[in-house]
């Protein structure tokens, strides 16, 4: 939506929006583990994503590289894979002696003439899937039209050192909407270079860079192009093509490998180390670490793929290859159009539509639920949309379709403290009272129909940070006391701690 109606529908108290932005802020600065298990067998995977596996996987594997058919016999490995974009079982495989190419699913890798060189970046065009680059650091940057066949130098404005040394590309991004954009980041050279000839020619684009090494590039696959740097000194940002780049904030580590973004992601950030793994789901603002086995470092490579429903990373470790399915954190939508349907809220980047915007809009809205976390998603069969203090889900009743609150403060009471819920007949018989501490807030607000019955007496309940509030659950919601403050008694973040909860926000 516009601006205008967006402070037209969201529009609360300052004191309100005060508190949930230190909320917004506390609690993604705190982040959580992923908690999401490592995996080395295949078994659940199908589809497209077994056959990128299966490439993958045997990309990677010793034994693959030292078999009879092989024409090419090594114990060492390549560093990088990079699957084709539209072909099944395809992939080059970037390593010390240049190239190599399988088209049986990664069986068999042959050598591809025109580079001698250590080739350490590969990249495909976006528009073209025959067209690929790839990079070298002492040795210039290469262009094949023929998914690596052939390839020819690309060279022209790119610098030599004084013994005649080209600069290369030492990682490579193609603009996901400009067909004949390509971006290259040196280490020798200056820092970023960009071609809008596909590679004919090249200069430097490093406005607001400082004079360091890129160290990681990426840019988005999809919608918007939005580039990301990742430097010694910190992660960089580019929305105008790298006419000018602007810091984000500082990085987990110093030494990064590579920068992934996910796909269908403007903000979602992969940062590969050698012996961790760190992504961001609010454009490198705040890093978690994906809790690395001990066994897989240190790191070669790691890639992005996905089906229709769900995004897995693979990771190739020291102890083979790993690959882990990316829970689903709802991707950010982009802004809307001036919709009286819809609402998008910026500071989280995602849109209430329909049912679940008329049922915000009149339960209280930003003040009641806070702003949305997803978009609406199916979860368990029911199309569910999360907030910040909520989660509303549609129900049938009569065969006709409403919109209602989810009983979260339940759930989020029993995940959070197993057994802590009565079994469902106790639960029945049982009545609680409304804390006298929370009593007025409780029914100035219309508490029954807004929070739902108590589910039991209030107590002290440690939180995040480590300090202790005073809260009591009920079925929709939780009320917090925290004293000093200029209102008391607060709704609780029980939206964000659920899907904390699940694996869904860090």
């Amino acid at each position: 939506m516009g601006a205008g109606r967006e402070r037209a529908i969201l529009s609360v108290p300052m004191a309100l929006v005060l508190a949930l932005a230190f909320w917004l802020v506390m609690f993604g600065a705190a982040g959580a583990a992923s908690g999401t298990p490592w995996h080395t067998q295949a078994d659940s995977l199908s589809g497209v994503v077994l056959l990128n596996w299966q490439v993958w996987s045997r990309a990677f594997a010793a034994e693959t590289w030292s078999g009879d058919a092989q024409t090419w016999q090594t114990s060492d490995l390549p560093w990088l894979v990079a699957l084709h974009p539209t072909t099944a079982n395809a992939a080059l495989a970037a390593h010390a002696q240049g190239v190599f190419r399988t088209t049986d699913g990664g069986v068999t890798w042959t050598k591809l003439p025109g580079i001698v060189d250590p080739v350490l970046a590969l990249a495909h065009n976006t528009q073209s899937a025959s067209i690929v680059y790839a990079g070298t650091e002492l040795a210039g940057t290469y262009r094949s039209a023929d998914n690596g066949l052939y390839w020819r130098s690309i060279d022209n404005g790119m610098p030599r050192d004084r013994l005649g040394r080209v600069a290369g590309a030492v990682a490579l991004a193609a603009d996901p909407i400009l067909a004949n954009t390509l971006f290259a980041a040196t280490t020798t050279a200056g820092g970023l270079y960009r071609s809008r000839d596909d590679g004919a020619t090249w200069s430097l684009a490093n406005s607001g860079l400082p004079a360091e090494s890129i160290l990681g590039l990426a840019v988005t696959h999809s919608g918007q192009s939005r580039l990301y740097a990742a430097l010694t000194s910190g992660l960089y940002l580019s929305n105008d093509r790298a006419e000018t780049w602007t810091p984000v904030g500082s990085l987990p580590t110093d030494t990064p490998l590579e920068l992934l973004l996910e796909p269908d992601s403007q903000s979602t950030l992969l940062l590969v180390a050698e012996d961790a793994l760190y992504r961001s789901t609010n454009g490198g603002v705040t890093w978690i670490d994906l809790d690395l086995p001990a066994e897989m470092a240190p790191i070669g490579d790691a890639l992005y793929t996905a089906d229709a429903d769900f995004t897995y990373l693979f990771v190739a470790g020291a102890g083979g290859t790993y690959w882990q399915r990316i829970t689903p954190v709802s991707p950010v939508s982009p802004p809307q159009t001036e919709l009286d349907t819809e609402s998008y809220a910026t500071i989280t980047g995602h849109t209430i539509r329909g049912g679940f915007l008329a049922y915000y809009n009149e339960n209280g809205g930003l003040g009641r639920f806070g702003y949305p976390r997803t978009d609406a998603v199916t979860q368990d069969g029911v199309t569910v949309q999360y907030f910040q203090r909520g989660r509303l889900e549609t129900v049938v009743e009569d065969e006709t379709e409403r919109v209602a609150q989810s009983p979260l403060g339940a759930l989020l009471r029993e995940a959070t403290s197993p057994g802590a819920m009565q079994s469902s007949g106790d639960s029945d018989q049982t009545q609680y009272a409304v804390d006298q501490v929370f009593a007025s807030f409780y029914v100035s607000n219309n508490g029954q129909e807004a929070f739902g019955a108590p589910l039991g007496p209030a107590a002290d309940e440690e939180q995040v940070n480590g300090g202790t509030l005073y809260t009591q659950y009920f079925e929709f919601a939780r009320l917090e006391h925290h004293p000093g403050a200029e209102s008391p008694v607060l709704l609780g973040l029980i939206g964000d701690e659920y899907l904390a909860e699940i694996g869904w926000l860090e």
